[in-house]
């Protein structure tokens, strides 16, 4: 919330991997930036620690206006995810809050189906988007 307003969100998911998600995302990125001022990006589902960076996630952040640094526009990984859910929704929560408190619009883009059984993986993006 910049200036006691809101900020706007929208949540990016698809039902499978390879679906086009991130060319989308970098579509939306771009309106999103010619009509808001500060832009940001959030990833609420990451790999674990000592994996490689988000390739997506950095490419976004560089096209957002909003200049956050990567390790604020991640939520949990898909450790903590597997082994406490409230808790780590509770977390994505909170630092989506974080970036949304320092943007007018934030684009969240969902998990990339790497981690989570693909017939859930739909309702954990969809249980984190309604919260």
């Amino acid at each position: 919330m910049r200036d006691g307003r809101s900020s706007s969100a929208i949540y990016i998911a698809s039902p499978e991997g390879d679906t086009g998600k991130s060319t989308i995302a970098l579509g939306i990125v771009h309106r999103l930036a010619a009509t808001f001022a500060t832009v940001g990006v959030f990833r609420p589902i990451t790999r674990g620690d000592g994996e490689p960076r988000d390739y997506i996630l950095e490419l976004l952040l560089d096209q957002a206006t909003a200049e956050l640094p990567y390790d604020e526009c991640v939520g949990v990984t898909y450790q903590q995810l597997h082994d406490d859910f409230d808790a780590a929704l509770g977390e994505i929560v909170d630092r989506f809050h974080h970036v949304a408190d320092q943007c007018d619009a934030v684009l969240v883009v969902g998990s990339d189906y790497t981690e989570v059984a693909a017939p859930s993986e739909l309702s954990v993006n969809a249980r984190i988007a309604a919260n």
